[in-house]
């Protein structure tokens, strides 16, 4: 199981040299971890993901207390981004599965 594990890693790690990974994310992937391989997806599909980093001017105005929402924003914003890519691939591939 461990060389399989290795073997998997070292593939990743050729298909995604950028991506920080090792047998201990397989095995019990950490927020970090899966954070930055989403933006990694994102980054793929072509997604500005500094934009995904600051909050939005509709953000600053709306909260009292930025600072204890900015993790929560980016982590909302993240995933609306993830859910808008999914959409629109699932949309493309149907058009060519019809």
């Amino acid at each position: 199981m461990k060389m399989l594990c290795e073997e998997l890693v070292a593939a990743i790690k050729d298909r995604i040299p950028d991506l920080s990974i090792h047998v201990s994310d397989l095995k019990a992937p950490t927020a970090k971890f899966v954070q930055s391989y989403y933006i990694w997806v994102l980054e793929e599909v072509g997604v500005d993901v500094d934009e995904l980093q600051e909050p939005s001017a509709k953000n600053l105005c709306k909260l009292d207390y930025l600072e204890a929402y900015r993790c929560v924003l980016l982590l909302a914003k993240l995933r609306a981004a993830l859910c808008f890519a999914f959409k629109i691939y699932t949309w493309i591939i149907s058009q060519y599965w019809i």
